[in-house]
């Protein structure tokens, strides 16, 4: 055997040793669970006929040939906290990736891209949308001289000229939200070249709020009707804007992907404002730059961690992605330590990458990156030291809750991507669920308070902290409720 030969096979060997290894873990995490982590019902699907099933995506669909020999893509139901299919096909872009990547539909009128508003970074939110190659032979659209936005605030309108950024068109809000608030308005109207009736958008808070509501979700990834479900409940709360944790497609160099997730968010992103963290599956087959996310989000990915002035909460947004050197985590640092000193009622932090969890998805790359132990080993002790109460993550695809020094951790169940597996434990975690969820908060001068919902739009769990008084959690009971 040649020395290439036996390097081949030792890459064999070890690759054999290392998944024989964490299925030991994970059958005997299942048949003895750690306490506090519930057992999850096994996944068994219904079928009409007998199907050959694609594990990775089980949960988002399933695809076989019938007897007939016809290709067939069964979409799961929910059934309590695992899925089951009633044997009823696909027929909507969800059947494919392939058809993920030919997704404008004729219900998009001019738009590739349908509107959407920003708020990542500026003072003021950002009015974006992207047009289809062809919209210039529609009359419709008339795009061929440019494009504007026309605002109407308090009964005055004012005209934007848009300017454009490779492919996404954009125009600033005349005013932000203090100033829009000044004027006795909370919504204003807009309408761009293009768009056949006008829409509202709710302008966020400023400084000088004194009360804040945003949602919270993160990882919706591969299942955009999924997402679709978590929009059109979060759309229905009273919110000024959503937080994304990212991970907002699986695969972020996909711009068809990007249309779906954009069009899934629409009951949302069409009438308040996005604030966004970069996660690992947005820089996917994308590059360093993640030309993509930097391109619908006008923010370089090394530079893509900033400060919201949310009345009473100064929400501080972080890129985690510490591995492969994508992001620097000295200079990350360096500007937190300078944002954090700020005094602020409320101090919340969101990134993608949880510090503590019970999860073991995404091998191999949590066991190679380790960027819970970058965080940990960097930036606890400013939260720590500058009195952060809340952080907020994504990135494992469980529903788990974490406190260590005082501060909360809250880490949200996939809104989209398939649920991840358990298989460690760690003394912080006090909660682990295989539950998609999303979050609605809510803060004053005196109180923050955390709502948990479930994709039904059930309350299921719920934290609450009060300044001055106490500081103390509230949580309801439900099914899987966490152990006290």
């Amino acid at each position: 055997m040649n020395i290439k030969s036996q390097r081949v096979f030792t890459t064999l060997v070890v690759v054999c040793s290392f998944s024989f290894l964490i299925t030991t873990v994970q059958f005997a995490h299942a048949r003895a669970p750690e306490v506090g982590v519930q057992p999850q019902p096994q996944f068994r699907p219904r079928f009409t006929h007998q199907f050959r099933i694609d594990p990775d995506d089980q949960e988002d669909y399933m695809t076989g040939e019938t007897p007939e020999g016809d290709q067939k893509y069964i979409k799961p139901q929910q059934n309590g906290d695992g899925y089951e299919s009633d044997g009823s096909e696909f027929s909507d872009f969800e059947a494919s990736e392939e058809r993920w990547e030919n997704s404008v539909t004729p219900e998009d009128g001019c738009f590739e891209i349908l509107p959407y508003w920003t708020w990542v970074g500026t003072v003021k939110p950002v009015l974006n949308w992207g047009y289809r190659s062809d919209a210039g032979a529609n009359p419709l659209c008339a795009v061929a001289n440019g494009a504007t936005a026309e605002f109407t605030i308090a009964g005055e309108k004012k005209v934007v000229t848009a300017h454009k950024d490779r492919d996404i068109w954009r125009a600033d809000s005349p005013l932000d939200g203090c100033e829009t608030r000044d004027l006795g308005a909370e919504l204003i109207e807009y309408q761009i070249t293009g768009m056949p009736a006008p829409a509202r958008v709710v302008m966020p808070p400023c400084a000088k709020s004194k009360e804040v509501q945003f949602t919270f979700l993160a990882d919706t990834q591969k299942a955009p009707w999924i997402a679709e479900v978590f929009s059109n409940i979060l759309a229905k709360l009273p919110s000024q804007f959503v937080l994304h944790g990212g991970d907002h497609v699986q695969t972020g160099g996909n711009r068809g992907m990007w249309r779906q997730f954009f069009r899934a968010m629409r009951p949302m992103l069409g009438n308040q404002a996005i604030v966004s963290a970069i996660g690992n599956h947005d820089y996917r087959d994308s590059g360093k730059q993640a030309r993509n996310y930097s391109e619908f989000f006008d923010v370089e990915p090394d530079k893509a961690f900033y400060v919201v002035e949310a009345g009473p909460v100064r929400l501080f947004v972080l890129n985690s992605n510490f591995y492969l050197k994508r992001i620097d985590i000295e200079e990350q640092v360096k500007w937190l330590e300078s944002a954090l000193a700020v005094p602020a009622q409320w101090k919340i932090v969101a990134f993608h990458h949880p510090p503590f969890s019970n999860g073991i998805g995404h091998l191999p790359l949590p066991f190679l990156s380790k960027e819970h132990l970058k965080i940990r080993t960097y930036l606890l002790p400013l939260f720590e030291q500058m009195g952060v109460d809340l952080v907020l993550n994504g990135h494992t695809h469980l529903f788990e809750r974490a406190r260590n020094n005082g501060i909360e951790f809250m880490t949200t169940g996939a809104a989209g991507g398939r649920m991840g597996p358990f298989g460690r434990r760690n003394s912080k975690v006090f909660f682990s669920a295989q539950k998609r969820t999303a979050f609605w908060l809510s803060a004053d001068d005196r109180h923050l308070e955390v709502q948990v919902l479930g994709q039904s739009g059930e309350v299921v769990d719920t934290w609450v902290k009060a300044k001055s008084i106490f500081s103390r959690d509230v949580s309801l009971p439900f099914s899987i409720a966490p152990g006290r």
